[in-house]
């Protein structure tokens, strides 16, 4: 049965808040507040002595302007979790869909890749220089991805497609959140569609003759191996 407090709605999203901004169970004024992007977008290291003291180091120069970001799951501290902690937990355990780089890991075919942003491209419109506002994606594979692999993608694709014609919105699900899950679904099916092109003349069975238990951790296997 639900806990009496989960029909508190202050309760609810004082919950919601510590899940998504605190470290463990623990809310660190100023800390909590930076946000999270991989990449060249990360910044900052931290340091952490619980019930002590937390250090933020800056990892590279950080320009006047520039935000301030950590990382939830490639950070110096996150041990295995930076190499097997993906985009979709990110949405299950934090609530957000992370902007670029997202990294996808499917267990069950051994699938593992990311999907980058290319650098910033600007065109002139006018006499002026504007970003382009939708640079093109680049798809990096961990591993190798198999046939079996790529079967799944092009069924999940599929399944995704028709998922949301045959969806009814029933009012159950609030609409701030009904929000977050298509962007999810966005982020999801763009991932699968892109990585299917990328796997193009590229299938390999590696993944299953070669690696074991440990693939997952695998993050770049031309220089790795497994």
């Amino acid at each position: 049965a639900a806990h009496p407090m989960q029909q508190n709605e202050l309760w609810v999203h004082a919950d919601m808040i510590l899940k998504a901004r605190g470290d463990d169970s623990l809310l660190i004024p100023l800390y909590d507040m930076f946000n999270h992007r991989n990449g060249k977008y990360y910044n900052v290291h931290h340091v952490v002595e619980h019930e002590e003291y937390y250090k933020l180091i800056a990892n590279r120069d950080i320009q006047k302007g520039e935000e301030i970001y950590n990382s939830y799951n490639e950070c110096n501290r996150c041990g295995v979790r930076g190499t097997t902690f993906d985009s979709t937990e990110m949405f299950t355990f934090y609530g957000f869909v992370e902007d670029y780089p997202r990294r996808f890991i499917i267990d069950q075919v051994r699938l593992k890749f990311k999907i980058l942003e290319k650098e910033e491209v600007f065109v002139k419109v006018g006499e002026e220089q504007q970003k382009e506002a939708n640079p093109e994606k680049i798809v990096k594979f961990s591993l190798p991805p198999s046939d079996w692999g790529v079967i799944y993608m092009r069924d999940e694709i599929k399944r995704l497609e028709q998922f949301k014609l045959d969806y009814v919105n029933d009012g159950s699900v609030k609409q701030s959140e009904l929000d977050s899950i298509w962007k999810f679904y966005d982020a999801t099916l763009e991932a699968y569609r892109l990585a299917v092109e990328a796997s193009q003349n590229i299938t390999s069975n590696v993944v299953w003759d070669e690696c074991e238990c440990d693939w997952e951790e695998v993050e770049d296997y031309a220089r790795e191996g497994c």
